[in-house]
């Protein structure tokens, strides 16, 4: 059964789960005697409560995980250093000592160097586009969440740019928005 849905008809999804959503503090203390002696304890934090309708409409996840920027440049002068330090007690001639230093120094700078240039410039690469496109998909899919319209009456979820609908349930809005994320690619 086709059924066609005004742009204007039925409610804002989000707001029905900014709505249905309440936060509120909490605090309390207490004082006890016991055989251990006396206890004084207090606690605080907030509570949030959902009506079921925004439980089963919060079907925006939360935004991605990034992925960190490549640190490894780090730690080859913090092996270099290490290695320093390593040597210098086993070494017992100071001439010796300088000369090692200088090699170990020269070396770490050396080898940062050729990592930074070689190396870590295409893992970089590869993180940056990695992240930009877990913030696209994320953005819009946010998009999507935003727009979609709640029709109270028939019980369905409908997008007013596409057309597409599905039933009110968690699992049937996650393919919609999964659906209607396909068009944009």
């Amino acid at each position: 059964m086709k059924r066609i849905y005004l742009p204007t008809d039925g409610v804002s999804l989000a707001s029905i789960v900014a709505k249905g959503t309440h936060s509120s503090d909490w605090s309390g203390g207490g004082v006890g005697l016991g055989g251990g002696g006396l206890a004084v304890g207090g606690a605080m934090g907030t509570s949030v409560s959902r009506s079921e309708l925004a439980k089963s409409f919060d079907v925006l996840e939360k935004a991605p995980q990034l992925r960190p920027a490549d640190y490894n440049i780090l730690a080859i002068p913090i092996f270099f250093i290490m290695l320093l330090f390593l040597v210098m007690p086993v070494v017992n001639i100071e001439k010796y000592q300088v000369i090692i230093s200088i090699i170990l120094v020269v070396l770490g700078i050396v080898c940062t160097a050729v990592y930074g240039i070689y190396f870590s410039g295409a893992k970089n690469k590869e993180i940056e586009e990695e992240n930009a496109r877990l913030k696209r998909e994320y953005e819009l899919k946010k998009q999507i969440y935003y727009r979609l319209r709640f029709v109270e009456t028939d019980f369905v979820v409908f997008d007013p740019v596409t057309g597409h609908w599905a039933y009110a349930e968690k699992p049937k809005l996650i393919a919609l928005i999964a659906t209607i994320k396909t068009q944009y690619r």
